[in-house]
Formats: C-alpha cells, sequence, structure tokens
C-alpha cells in the first residue's frame, strides 16, 4: 500500500479518463444505454474540470508542508524555464509521437499526394499550432483545437496553468505568511475560503456572459476560461491542508491512528460521492450551466471527501493495484483517442456502439499505455 496520503486520488484520475473514454467512444447511445448520451457528454467534461481543480488542488495541499516555493516561483527566467522543462519531458514525447501518427487520419496526407498544397496549407499550420502546444488559444475554425489527436488542446491548457502557477504560489504564501502574523484578522484557511468563493463567482460571470458564445471554445478549450477552476483548486487544497495540519497539532501522535483506522462517516462519503456525481451527470440544463453545476458541483465534494483519505474506500485506493491504474491514466489519456480513430478506420465506427466492442477498444488502449508508460519511466542503466 502506498504512504503518501494523497495517493488514493491517483485512481480517481483513471476513473476520469474511463468516463473521458466513453464519450470519445461512442458518439452515438450504445446498445445498453438508450438515454446515455447527454450523460456521457457530461461526464467528459466533468472529468476535465476533476484534472484541472486536482492539479491545483495538489499544488497548494504541499504548499501548506514547504511554506517556501520549491517551484518556478523563486528566481528569474532560468529557474522558470527549469521548473517547465520538467513538466514539458513528462509527457511531450509521447504527445508528439501520438499527434504525428494521428495526421494519418487526417486530411493531410490525401492533400498531399494530390499535390493539392492550397488546401493543405490550413492543416499544415494548424499542425505546427498543436506541436507548439499554442491550439488552445485562438481558433481558425470551431474544431481546430480538437484536429489530430484530439486531446492536445487540453495539454495546450494544462501547461498554460502551470506556468500560472509559479505567481499563483508566490501570491499564496504571501497570503499564508499575512494571515499567520499575530495582528491578522483573517486565518488562512478563511482567507482562501474567500477566495474559493470569488473564483465560483467570476466563473459563474464568465459562463453566463458567453452563454450565447462558441461555449465549445470560449468555456471549454480556451486557457483563462479554467483559470478559476485552477485558482478554487489551488485554494481548496490550502485549505484541506490547514485543516489537516490543525488535527495533527491538535491530537499529535494520534493523528497516526486515525490514519490506520478509517473511518465509517468519510466511507459513507465516498460511496456517496460518486453516485452524487452520477445524478449530476443527468440533471438538464443548459449549455453554460453545465459547466457550474453538473461539472462543477460534484468534482469539488469528491475532492473535499477524498483529499483527506479518512474512509476504507481511500484505503482500497491507496493500494497499489489502484495507484498504477492512476499513473498510466495521463498514457491512456493521450492514446486512446488515437486507437479509437484506427479502430473506426480499420474496422467500422458501428463496432463501438455496443458495449463488448468499447471494453474490446478499451482493452487495447490499456496494453497500448502499460508499454508506453513503461517505456516513459524507464531509466537509463
Amino acid at each position: 500500500m502506498e504512504k503518501n496520503r494523497t495517493s488514493q486520488l491517483q485512481f480517481l484520475r483513471f476513473a476520469a479518463i474511463s468516463l473521458i473514454y466513453a464519450w470519445h467512444a461512442t458518439n452515438k447511445s450504445i446498445d445498453c444505454f438508450a438515454h446515455g448520451y447527454m450523460a456521457r457528454w457530461n461526464g467528459a467534461n466533468s472529468a476535465v474540470v476533476f484534472f484541472i481543480m486536482l492539479s491545483g488542488l495538489l499544488t497548494g495541499y504541499y504548499l501548506c508542508d514547504r511554506k517556501t516555493d520549491d517551484g518556478g516561483g523563486a528566481g528569474g527566467l532560468s529557474t522558470v524555464w527549469t521548473y517547465m522543462k520538467g513538466k514539458l519531458l513528462k509527457f511531450y514525447p509521447l504527445y508528439l509521437a501520438v499527434t504525428l501518427l494521428s495526421v494519418m487520419f487526417s486530411d493531410l496526407p490525401k492533400l498531399i499526394t494530390a499535390r493539392d498544397f492550397a488546401g493543405a496549407r490550413p492543416l499544415i499550420f494548424s499542425l505546427a499550432r498543436h506541436l507548439l502546444l499554442v491550439q488552445a488559444w485562438y481558433k481558425t475554425d470551431p474544431f481546430d483545437c480538437f484536429a489530430f489527436s484530439e486531446v492536445g488542446w487540453f495539454l495546450s491548457v494544462i501547461m498554460s496553468l502551470y506556468l500560472l502557477s509559479i505567481p499563483l504560489r508566490k501570491a499564496a504564501l504571501k497570503i499564508m505568511a499575512s494571515c499567520e502574523r499575530e495582528s491578522a484578522k483573517l486565518s488562512v484557511r478563511n482567507a482562501f475560503l474567500l477566495v474559493i468563493a470569488a473564483s465560483l463567482i467570476l466563473l459563474v460571470i464568465y459562463c453566463l456572459l458567453l452563454r450565447n458564445a462558441d461555449t465549445e471554445f470560449w468555456e471549454y478549450a480556451f486557457p483563462p476560461a479554467r483559470v478559476f477552476e485552477y485558482i478554487a483548486g489551488m485554494s481548496l487544497g490550502v485549505v484541506l491542508g490547514t485543516v489537516r495540519d490543525a488535527g495533527q497539532d491538535a491530537q499529535g501522535t494520534q493523528s497516526e491512528v486515525r490514519e490506520k483506522r478509517p473511518s465509517m462517516l468519510y466511507t459513507v462519503l465516498e460511496i456517496a460521492s460518486p453516485l452524487l456525481w452520477i445524478v449530476f451527470l443527468f440533471l438538464p440544463l443548459p449549455d453554460w450551466g453545465f459547466r457550474i453545476v453538473n461539472w462543477l458541483i460534484p468534482v469539488v465534494f469528491t475532492l473535499v471527501v477524498y483529499t483527506p483519505g479518512r474512509g476504507y474506500i481511500s484505503a482500497l485506493f491507496r493500494m497499489r493495484p489502484f495507484v498504477y491504474l492512476g499513473r498510466i491514466s495521463f498514457a491512456f489519456y493521450l492514446i486512446h483517442s488515437m486507437i479509437l480513430n484506427a479502430w473506426k478506420a480499420g474496422v467500422t465506427p458501428e463496432a463501438l456502439e455496443t458495449v463488448l466492442g468499447c471494453a474490446f477498444a478499451f482493452a487495447i488502449c490499456f496494453v497500448v499505455s502499460v508499454l508506453a508508460a513503461s517505456i516513459l519511466t524507464r531509466r537509463p542503466g
């Protein structure tokens, strides 16, 4: 069993990836879900919210341990470059391979073979934007940012948020330092609860203002649109970190005993969390409202319940097989769309419209992800 107190969150990554897979694999209702189209669309979108908020949450949660910024927040441009390079090296080699292989399923090879260079030019420029990870910042057509690997837009967003996290960490540390002074009127916890509230209010306003726009781009793929979720996740991480620290200070060594004895209350909440998520996926709302209710509320509840790791479900998810599934989840995310495109091209799209077809394609994606993850994590010598 993993000793890392947040390792139970790893498996939740894989569960969220499965929601995205279910949406990408079936653009129509599969035989066991007569009315499941909107639920699967909601599931994939809420999974993206989960990834963004989880990334921010872990940054804030472990910031409480350090009380200093060991990332790119200190130092000059060289330090920032080192920080961003470390992030890129984790996923860019696999992303590059997947993107280049995905070119085969686009119109680009056909246009070049026919010497239609005028028609190929927009696709070549689009490919360049994808390789530079700037495809989510502007669009030439409604679906340009979802071209080729179809999932690269998320990397464009998350790299922007990683860069933003540098000044955000510095700001968070300043807030924590000012709140810890004796003369401070606000505690660290209350200060960041206010930040969470402000972030969510701004998110609601943003979605409301753009409700008649191209929501698939301006509310979904455009990096600044996801800033509020990231800040809310980071602030939530700080709040949960202060709650954890307060419990350890109050009970001393008893906190270790409590960690070994999972709480029944937390177990009930951990079971209720995915059930709540499922219920929210079926709520009828306008497009702009999904972001606020269907996607956001169950994600926040899940993170609050699972981050302390106090229930029996968390103890189960800290077992190595579940943690391993979480560790290969990003490779699965990058690979699955390419394999699904190959599947549809080599077999038939209808082959994925059955439960058995989806499960078989899922197994192929899983095996390839395991191989890719083992290659990426292999150290020379």
